[in-house]
């Protein structure tokens, strides 16, 4: 005769390895996208920050190339008779005004000093920051690996499931199935009846 108390408990086994599988490729994929959205440690922040000076400062020289070049060929040229503000240059003739870029070039060190010291004092910035930037294409490959280990592991399961004629996803978990008195749908209320 057919063991229905342990067809049912093998059902639910394979509901759990579901399951289970199913919760690990969730936490992994939540620690993936954490990694690719967490905050940088301060110190990287303050480099990226730093960068973002030398690359608007980047922009002077261009800016000065251009306001000066007609000069290069020029050694000779009467300083005494020519006007050319450097801090103003703009490259096109854009009149004196202090531009932030030409400002970030000549002042970078002193600037990029200060949002070091900036960062180090933010009240906002978060307490739990992700590893270094680098360090995480390396850990979202691994993590990747995973995910996809046990999302085959999960396709095998379902599959060999299906094969046997069981749908995981239809399957209650063990918490949520009623209960019967001695695994006979139907008898209900000695199920309730009993302790």
């Amino acid at each position: 005769m057919l063991d229905f108390l342990k067809l049912s408990t093998a059902i639910q086994d394979v509901g759990r390895q579901a399951s289970s599988l199913r919760k690990k490729i969730e936490r992994l994929k939540r620690q993936r996208e954490s990694l690719e959205t967490a905050a940088l440690p301060r110190s990287e922040f303050a480099d990226m920050l730093c960068e973002m000076v030398d690359a608007s400062g980047e922009r002077f020289l261009l800016n000065l190339n251009a306001s000066v070049r007609h000069m290069y060929h020029k050694p000779n040229i009467d300083i005494q008779g020519r006007h050319i503000n450097v801090l103003t240059a703009t490259g096109a003739g854009g009149g004196h005004q202090l531009h932030q870029e030409n400002l970030l070039w000549v002042f970078r060190d002193q600037i990029k000093d200060a949002l070091r010291k900036a960062v180090d004092l933010l009240p906002d910035y978060p307490d739990e920051v992700g590893p270094p930037k680098a360090e995480r294409p390396a850990l979202i490959k691994k993590l990747d690996k995973e995910i996809a280990n046990l999302e085959r592991q999960d396709a095998e399961l379902r599959q060999q499931a299906e094969a046997a004629g069981i749908q995981i996803g239809r399957i209650k978990p063990p918490e949520r199935q009623e209960k019967y008195a001695g695994g006979i749908p139907g008898n209900r209320e000695a199920a309730k009846a009993k302790p």
